[in-house]
């Protein structure tokens, strides 16, 4: 168990602000790939209910040379188990030297009446934004949570995570994809890149109930700064997502470890010159 001191600086009144300790309480750890995973609990003053997230710290990571880290949101009807358990985003992590973190997709449990009825709305599915209306606005913040809630308890207790507080990227698949690249578009300073893995980016366009439209294709957006390119990946190559994750990872290690402006340039240009990026 860790105590931990949360606070928020949004204007939102959905990022509550809180003085008092937050317990975050290790609940699950084991090892892989020469690191390890730890899963975490706490109470959240965002969502006003229990939260969990996964961290991943890769080998080689101290409290002296953290490693940069890469926030992983993931998709509909996903918690933060699933990019876990099946992508075997680990081994390339442990690699390239970059930590994860896997937040959960929505509150769980928060008595809204309605956030059971479907998929694609409510419980599990909490689209990484802030909701502006009541009953939902109370607890449904998920923007709040994994831009500032969430990064407060990782920066305070980064000296024993072993990751840097500062040096960091963001990602996600489907409902994770749209989180990822509008919580990077609207603070672009704050990410060094985003990547997008068949993300939702016509949400406005309905599936049948729900809000979605899901891309076929898989579009991965590389930015740092003001800067914002595009590739896209052959639907056709098997091994397209596992070359997304590891060219991502890389990407993401290289970018925040260069200070030179024209050397990210010339990594960013390399890197969607390739057949696998």
């Amino acid at each position: 168990r860790m105590m931990m001191s949360s606070s928020s600086s949004s204007s939102s009144s959905a990022a509550a602000t809180t003085s008092s300790p937050a317990v975050v309480s290790e609940i699950a750890s084991w090892k892989a790939h020469g690191g390890y995973w730890k899963r975490f609990s706490h109470e959240s003053s965002t969502t006003k209910s229990p939260m969990k997230f996964s961290v991943f710290v890769p080998p080689g990571a101290t409290a002296e040379a953290p490693a940069p880290v890469l926030f992983y949101l993931s998709g509909l009807t996903c918690t933060d188990e699933n990019v876990v358990q099946k992508c075997g985003a680990s081994r390339a992590a442990a690699l390239h030297g970059v930590a994860l973190v896997c937040p959960d997709t929505s509150p769980r449990g928060a008595g809204v009446d309605g956030e059971d009825d479907g998929w694609d709305f409510g419980t599990g599915a909490g689209f990484y934004v802030d909701a502006t209306a009541a009953p939902w606005s109370t607890n449904y913040n998920m923007y709040s949570y994994v831009t500032e809630e969430l990064p407060a308890l990782l920066a305070e207790a980064s000296p024993a995570y072993r990751i840097s507080p500062l040096e960091r990227s963001i990602a996600g698949h489907s409902m994770g994809g749209h989180g990822a690249l509008t919580i990077a578009f609207k603070a672009p300073a704050a990410w060094a890149s985003v990547s997008a893995l068949a993300p939702i980016v016509d949400p406005t366009a309905s599936c049948g109930k729900g809000p979605c439209k899901f891309s076929l294709s898989l579009v991965v957006l590389l930015m740092h700064s003001t800067q914002t390119l595009a590739g896209c990946l052959s639907e056709t190559d098997p091994s397209f997502l596992s070359n997304a994750t590891l060219a991502s990872l890389s990407l993401t290690h290289s970018l925040t470890r260069s200070t030179n402006p024209l050397r990210r340039n010339e990594l960013i240009n390399r890197s969607l010159g390739r057949q696998s990026l």
